[in-house]
């Protein structure tokens, strides 16, 4: 935003619209098969921490 002169809130959201339809005009790309193949979520939210998250209890 620099390179822009862009330095205060209202002028970068009035940037930030352009720079994400040029973004996506840049980096998208279809899907190389278009059959969706995610699944539905059938574990528990108590699974899903069990699976995504190590906690553990620390005393010092």
């Amino acid at each position: 935003m620099r390179l822009e002169n862009i330095s205060d809130i209202n002028a970068a959201n009035a940037w930030l619209e352009n720079f994400i339809a040029g973004f996506n005009r840049h980096f998208a790309r279809t899907a190389k098969h278009p059959k969706n193949l995610h699944r539905p979520v059938s574990e528990t939210p108590t699974e899903l921490e069990d699976t995504f998250a190590w906690q553990e209890l620390r005393m010092l």
